[in-house]
């Protein structure tokens, strides 16, 4: 009897870093990337951190509970100390934003072939399969002046591939050995991870993929008769909800100009979340537009005054967000109009 053949090893791997904060966004991601591309066979990798981007038992739970087949790889945050430094002290990037460092790992993931990384706050709507048959060892997406019609000097790191020479096991002590000899860099283009990765690639051999596997939902006119036409007819494969995130509510008034581009994630949110996390979405939404209240009425709102306001406004914002959520409950959609 032959013995039996060895497991051979996944060539293809998804990869993206998760925090807490982010696990409404990864579950839309996977989701729709599954869904516009049932041919892969890969792995998908979750990377987090205890410190700067932990990802809680509970939230692993929900994962798991949408995607059985998640691997998680948790990190050392030490190998990453001189990146931290060169980012925070030449960038000036803020150091609540080092979970985007944690993208870099993506580089060390050397039992693959391939590795397409993307951030957790993408929507996938088109097939991948040219990003994962990519040769080049490091391919990423051109940042563009659409105003001027110009290519700019730099990348975005929303999508990445990387392959071949491209992964190896040291590449983070790589970068962070170079950037110890770098004291100046150009600050627009860009903080966290795409400072590091442009300053460290200047210079150096990189594959640009085209702009519909990075689009920023920016470039959808607000305006557009019909967003899935649009994404349709410029063949995008890849929407990035740059800026405040869907699953939030939203602080800045530039970001109301988005609402119904993030229904399309809502969409895709509701046709996979299972009832823990449309749950988690809806006790989310309330306590952040109960704080984001507090603050307000601190300011604005005499004390005595204040409760009353609160419970009414509560009331109110829990109708609003279960009809928008839960669409065959008529009453309470009807409710939340009067």
């Amino acid at each position: 009897m032959s013995p039996a053949p060895s497991a051979k090893k996944p060539k293809l791997c998804l990869a993206t870093v998760v925090s807490d904060p982010f696990v409404l966004g990864a579950i839309v991601l996977l989701n729709s990337f599954l869904a516009k591309n049932p041919w892969f066979n890969g792995d998908i990798v979750i990377i987090s951190e205890v410190t700067n981007s932990p990802l809680s038992r509970s939230n692993r739970t929900l994962l798991r509970e949408h995607f059985p087949g998640l691997k998680f790889r948790d990190i050392d945050a030490t190998a990453y100390e001189g990146v931290f430094h060169f980012a925070e002290t030449v960038v000036e990037t803020p150091a609540r934003l080092r979970a985007a460092f944690y993208i870099l790992e993506c580089f060390t993931l050397t039992n693959y072939e391939r590795v397409v990384a993307l951030d957790s706050d993408m929507l996938v709507t088109g097939d991948l399969r040219e990003l994962f048959e990519t040769q080049a060892p490091f391919s990423i997406v051109r940042a563009y002046d659409h105003d001027r019609n110009l290519p700019l000097p730099y990348f975005n790191t929303g999508t990445m591939v990387i392959g071949g020479e491209g992964l190896r096991r040291d590449m983070v002590s790589e970068i962070s050995d170079f950037l110890a000899t770098v004291t100046k860099v150009n600050r627009s283009h860009g903080k966290a991870d795409q400072s590091v990765l442009n300053v460290y690639f200047r210079g150096r051999d990189k594959n640009y993929l085209d702009e519909k596997y990075n689009f920023s939902k920016r470039l959808v006119p607000p305006d557009v008769a019909s967003i899935e036409d649009f994404i349709a007819e410029n063949d995008v494969r890849i929407l990035h909800f740059l800026g405040e995130k869907p699953w939030n509510i939203k602080i800045k008034e530039m970001e109301w100009d988005y609402r119904r581009h993030e229904e399309l994630w809502l969409r895709e949110f509701l046709s996979c979340a299972k009832p823990t996390a449309v749950g988690r979405l809806v006790r989310e939404l309330i306590a952040q537009d109960k704080a984001l209240r507090r603050a307000l009425q601190r300011r604005y709102v005499p004390a005595d005054d204040q409760r009353v306001m609160e419970k009414t406004i509560e009331r109110a914002f829990a109708k609003r967000t279960y009809a928008s959520v839960f669409q065959d409950k008529p009453k309470a959609a009807s409710d939340a109009e009067a």
